[in-house]
């Protein structure tokens, strides 16, 4: 990678967004709780070399650093929405890309306030994920109310569309997640307040006909996550990895990963240090789950990564 500068490391942060390509970890955005300062800026994290750079977006005003959502496709990161300031003000709908191998920038949409109705508005807490040469939005924030429309972004023609959803879809009351497996897009419910028996059942879109179905998931054991908040996702290949977040007035530090061939769950063996919400997480090349960021209690100070080696896979029940 070329081109930024240098620096120690990013201020801790909640409301950033994390992704990988190779080697690097990517963050971008954030929200200090602490001081309310909005971090207008992308990282970079070398996990060979240990090396922070930092860049500046191009026409700063014009694009959301607060919840915005993010993704990565080759060495290419793509990122849409957000807000400019804290908690929703100054709503963006622009879509820019960030190529890690030069360090270049590209509007591929801009923010525009204009409604337009195969175009997705402006929002925050999206869902943004790659297919086939094109991108996907999938809900947001946007005036107050959560929607569960999908467009989807040609990179070929730059051109939006409003992709057709047939099928019951998943409750979408908060930010979502979600991963491509086998030409499907696979997810959860999501809710600000904790769901009983959420993870028992996914959603998945397949994106060659349109349609949601859900499946019922096992567990390894007689175990499912515990219903939580705020918790976060990471993807590998073929796994989704569920870590911390709010249950009952705590904070969680547990990593669970479910097999989107078997849809079957497991608990890791291995925790968080602590219990933490509003975290990121990424997997680095299917071995390392990396967290940044987040609350926890009694402290602001989680600026520094966590690494934890989920590959080979381990399980509490073998232990």
């Amino acid at each position: 990678m070329s081109g930024g500068d240098e620096v120690m490391e990013p201020a801790n942060r909640t409301r950033h967004r994390m992704t990988s390509v190779g080697e690097f970890l990517i963050i971008y955005g954030g929200f200090d709780e602490l001081s309310s300062i909005v971090f207008r800026e992308l990282w970079s994290f070398s996990t060979a070399s240990g090396i922070w750079k930092q860049y500046q977006p191009p026409n700063e005003t014009e694009n959301g650093f607060f919840s915005s959502t993010i993704c990565a496709e080759g060495n290419i990161v793509y990122i849409f929405g957000g807000s400019y300031e804290s908690f929703g003000h100054e709503l963006r709908n622009s879509l820019i890309s960030f190529d890690i191998s030069d360090a270049t920038w590209k509007t591929l949409s801009p923010h525009s306030d204009e409604h337009y109705p195969n175009a997705p508005p402006p929002m925050i807490e999206s869902c943004i994920f790659y297919h086939a040469k094109s991108l996907y939005i999938l809900g947001g924030l946007h005036s107050k109310n959560y929607v569960d429309s999908m467009f989807k972004f040609c990179l070929k023609t730059s051109t939006w569309s409003l992709v057709e959803q047939n099928g019951q879809k998943p409750l979408i009351n908060f930010r979502i997640s979600g991963t491509v497996f086998n030409n499907k897009f696979y997810t959860f419910c999501f809710s600000l307040i904790a769901r009983p028996g959420r993870y028992k059942t996914i959603y998945i879109f397949n994106l060659s006909t349109n349609t949601w179905t859900s499946r019922e998931t096992s567990p390894n054991t007689q175990l499912y996550p515990d219903d939580r908040t705020r918790e976060s996702y990471a993807f590998s290949s073929k796994f989704i990895y569920i870590s911390g977040g709010e249950f009952c007035g705590g904070y969680l530090s547990d990593i669970w990963r479910i097999d989107l061939e078997t849809l079957e769950w497991f608990q890791l063996a291995e925790t968080f240090n602590t219990g933490v919400y509003l975290h990121c997480t990424s997997i680095v090349s299917e071995s390392n789950l990396y967290r940044f960021g987040g609350v926890r209690h009694g402290s602001n100070s989680l600026n520094k990564f966590e690494r934890i080696r989920v590959w080979p896979p381990q399980n509490v029940s073998s232990l």
